[in-house]
């Protein structure tokens, strides 16, 4: 496994001498699968804002939670190498700050990102790496291309771009080219790049033995408050760099959250209350769902807050294994390693290695330990270990911020859901009511009524499972089971309502519209709906036979000569006559042939059309 380089946007403290945040910038290099317990250490430690990585090695097939947990509330964005395991260059940022505006170069390994600072500021982050083998003028020419557009296109902002440059040639504080181990043309386009953008190089130490290759080129030098080296990840031979700026993300002030202890609450006087409620919602007289829906919610909320001891909480995480320990020998080492830098005596560099390897080994027992734990635990407390399955092996991602008609981009939840609104309302099918054909009288007989009894309502709350989350409707599904049987009858009441008079409660964050057309999507009666639709599509087809499945619909006939194919075409069209008839629409480019056949018998070849659209074929044998 390849090196990979870690920078470091640290989490905002107050410094002494101004009233403004610090943010901290660093670069490790790491063997980033074998080095992942030291990642979460480090991250843990330090806290950052926003990660910048060069060389991750990663592609596709690994997720992103994978190399920085979900637990720590990032929003990742990677530039893989599309064809090549190596390479790639990574930004991950903390979900408060609004990761956005993403670029990602396809010809050069350059990923940028803004994140928003207080007063409507922000600043554009940006990861590079240039391997060590490009140094050509069309490479040189594209790296300067890119970075002056985005320059260009963010002349307002914070401008700051790190990674591994691979140039130790360069002397920085003077400006100059003081070695020869590449091209004097590579050197120079970089130092012309820096010049023409009115970027500075900020980092004035060595990064990798004697040289200086990781690199943080910024528009606001006068920023730095502080930048400096810190150890290494593993055995990796690059250095952190820990940067201090005197910017300030657009933070939210910590929440603190009323947390109901539901261990002590008082599940009798919770049943007696609810069981009282009984008689006053039969006596309610609006008996509209919404006026019902209300009555019940309050009830319910009500007896919880008397009922139910609460704490409040600021909902801080501390990572289930890094323990004190680790973080004291992270801290002994960090101070090793700038002794070291700095005597560079035998003894200071062989304590500080013997730290180095004291850190990896408690990392590695602390994780084993709590691994052991978690696996040994799983029949009594099956929800730790598969919480900890699901942050491996999934991603957070949420809704990414979205524009809307004017073009600029919404990130609250409200505005997001308005313009998913308005997206899905635009391509539904507006239906021409005057022109609807008539089937005449059913042959079938009307259904009966359905009834929702009680002892149903009754049986699935008993079944809920009480420690899921609550959902928007704010009743915690403990309460739901504990008091079944005095709620059971109410919400059978409620139920029935709502399927007699086809009314809802009013639970929407959004504004509301329409529905045009469709069925529910991702419901177990959305196929049965969208079937009664199309029932009468096989009527249509006369000569072929059909097979229904929601929306994947079969026509089929066996081709034993060129009139059959004829006749399969004919079908074909006729089908293009009830959709007009029922102003329906099917996609032809989804639809394909298919022809199943033995080996041995030749194939009759024929094309079929749809809309005036040559249908794909698939061979089946």
């Amino acid at each position: 496994m390849k090196n990979w380089t870690l920078e470091v946007i640290e989490k905002n403290t107050k410094t002494q001498i101004e009233k403004n945040t610090k943010t901290q910038i660093g670069t490790p290099i790491i063997f980033l699968r074998k080095k992942g317990k030291l990642l979460e250490a480090i991250i843990e430690s330090t806290e950052p804002d926003v990660i910048i990585g060069t060389e991750t090695w990663l592609d596709p097939n690994i997720k992103s939670s994978e190399i920085i947990l979900d637990y720590f509330h990032y929003d990742t964005e990677r530039r893989d190498r599309p064809k090549d395991p190596h390479g790639g260059v990574l930004i991950a940022a903390k979900q408060t700050l609004q990761l956005g505006n993403i670029i990602k170069s396809t010809e050069i390994e350059l990923l940028t990102g803004t994140i928003n600072l207080e007063g409507k500021k922000k600043m554009l982050i940006g990861a590079f790496y240039r391997p060590p083998d490009k140094t050509d003028d069309t490479y040189l020419n594209k790296m300067k291309d890119e970075i002056n557009n985005i320059r260009a296109k963010h002349q307002k902002d914070i401008f700051l771009i790190g990674g591994d440059f691979n140039l130790p040639d360069i002397n920085w504080a003077e400006q100059t080219i003081d070695h020869r181990q590449y091209p004097t043309r590579t050197n120079q386009a970089l130092l012309e790049l820096v010049a023409d953008n009115g970027l500075e190089q900020i980092v004035d130490f060595p990064t990798r033995k004697e040289n200086t290759l990781d690199l943080l080129l910024t528009s606001h030098p006068s920023f730095k408050l502080r930048c400096k080296p810190l150890p290494s990840i593993g055995n990796s031979d690059h250095d952190i760099v820990l940067l201090d700026m005197a910017c300030k993300p657009l933070k939210p002030k910590p929440v603190r959250r009323n947390i109901f202890l539901w261990k002590k609450a008082e599940i009798h006087n919770i049943k007696e209350d609810l069981q009282n409620f009984i008689t006053t919602f039969k006596n309610i007289k609006d008996r509209s769902v919404e006026s019902l829906w209300q009555a019940f919610k309050t009830a319910v909320q009500t007896t919880i807050e008397k009922r139910v001891p609460t704490k409040m909480t600021l909902g801080r995480n501390t990572h289930p294994w890094i323990n004190t320990t680790i973080r004291r020998k992270i801290n002994q080492k960090q101070k090793a390693h700038k002794k070291a830098r700095k005597t560079k005596k035998k003894r200071d560099k062989d304590r500080y290695k013997r730290l180095q390897q004291e850190v990896q080994w408690e990392v590695r027992q602390a994780n084993k330990k709590y691994m052991e734990e978690v696996s040994s635990d799983y029949r009594d407390n099956a929800k730790k270990i598969w919480s900890y399955i699901k942050s491996k092996g999934q991603e957070w991602t949420g809704v990414a911020p979205l524009k809307n008609k004017m073009g600029f981009l919404q990130s609250d939840n409200k505005s997001k859901a308005d313009i998913l609104n308005d997206q899905f309302q635009s391509v539904f099918t507006k239906e021409n009511l005057n022109n609807f054909p008539d089937k005449g009288k059913s042959p079938y007989s009307t259904m009966k009524d359905i009834k929702i009894r009680t002892n149903g309502v009754h049986k699935l709350l008993k079944n809920l499972k009480p420690h899921k989350a609550t959902g928007p409707d704010s009743i915690p599904a403990f309460i739901l089971k504990a008091a079944a049987e005095q709620l059971a009858p109410i919400l059978t009441d409620l139920y029935q309502t709502s399927l007699n008079t086809g009314e809802k409660a009013e639970r929407a964050v959004s504004s509301q519209v329409p529905v045009l057309s469709g069925v529910p999507q991702g419901t177990v009666l959305g196929p049965l709906l969208f079937l009664a639709y199309i029932n009468d599509m096989p009527e249509t087809a006369s000569t072929s036979e059909t097979k229904l499945f929601a929306d994947d619909s079969l026509l089929f006939r066996t081709i034993t000569n060129q009139a059959d194919s004829e006749l399969l075409q004919k079908d074909l069209t006729a089908l293009e006559d009830w959709e007009n008839k029922w102003q329906m629409s099917f996609n032809a480019k989804k639809c394909l042939v298919i022809r199943i056949s033995p080996k041995n018998r030749s194939v009759i070849q024929t094309s079929y059309n749809l809309h005036g659209h040559t249908l794909d074929t698939e061979e089946a044998s």
